[in-house]
């Protein structure tokens, strides 16, 4: 198995293209553009993988800063429990965005439970539909 790290889009045009290329995938919490590797099987077994994301939430969805910044760190702790736990909904994937739909009144009202079943949901859809493009090529 691939040892993989997580690491954060740095730029615009990095962010935009991942929008541009990126396939989306969605439920009622969030939605992520993911962007696949284009040579998955490449690279050596003992090279450690950097997968690139970026989390957000706009300031329409949560007009207070603390709300936005809880949701981005329990986003950010779930993709760090889901690449400990299941590393393999992270195969393929060479960068991904994850926007949030929606904010609670108070910052305490959203679990780090129910953020990390919904980005799991989501990465499960990408993996899901990855190994249906792989069938088909």
């Amino acid at each position: 198995m691939i040892e993989a790290k997580l690491q954060s889009v740095k730029g615009k045009s990095r962010f935009d293209e991942i929008f541009k290329t990126g396939q989306r995938f969605n439920n009622k919490d969030c939605i992520c553009f993911v962007k696949f590797e284009e040579n998955p099987s490449e690279g050596s077994l003992n090279e450690r993988r950097i997968i690139y994301y970026t989390v957000a939430i706009s300031k329409k969805i949560a007009k207070k800063a603390v709300v936005r910044n809880r949701i981005k760190r329990l986003l950010r702790e779930s993709l760090r429990q889901i690449l400990k736990t299941d590393s393999n909904l992270f195969n393929g994937i060479s960068e991904f965005v994850i926007i949030w739909r929606w904010a609670p009144k108070h910052r305490s009202l959203v679990r780090l439970k129910e953020v990390k079943d919904s980005v799991n949901n989501v990465l499960q859809k990408s993996q899901f539909f990855q190994i249906n493009v792989e069938k088909k090529i």
